[in-house]
């Protein structure tokens, strides 16, 4: 498995877990276009929205990555 591969299926796990414990946040993932460094934030829609910043080298130039997620299906199925 590729480091990015890995990285991403560590960053899918995370998000589950954390909209197990708390549901009405997601995760986004973004990219950063300076150091290619790939990192998450969570909150609400207008959190996504925000400019964000690279946390591995200050640059603003990130942009949203496209993320895999997970839903778990109710306990009927």
């Amino acid at each position: 498995m590729t480091s990015a591969a890995s990285s991403r299926s560590v960053g899918v796990l995370r998000a589950a877990l954390v909209l197990e414990e708390v549901r009405a946040m997601p995760v986004y993932e973004f990219k950063c276009r300076e150091c290619g460094n790939l990192f998450e934030v969570m909150g609400t829609y207008a959190e996504r929205e925000k400019a964000q910043t690279c946390p591995k080298c200050g640059s603003h130039e990130v942009r949203q990555a496209i993320s895999l997620f997970s839903a778990k299906p109710p306990s009927s199925f």
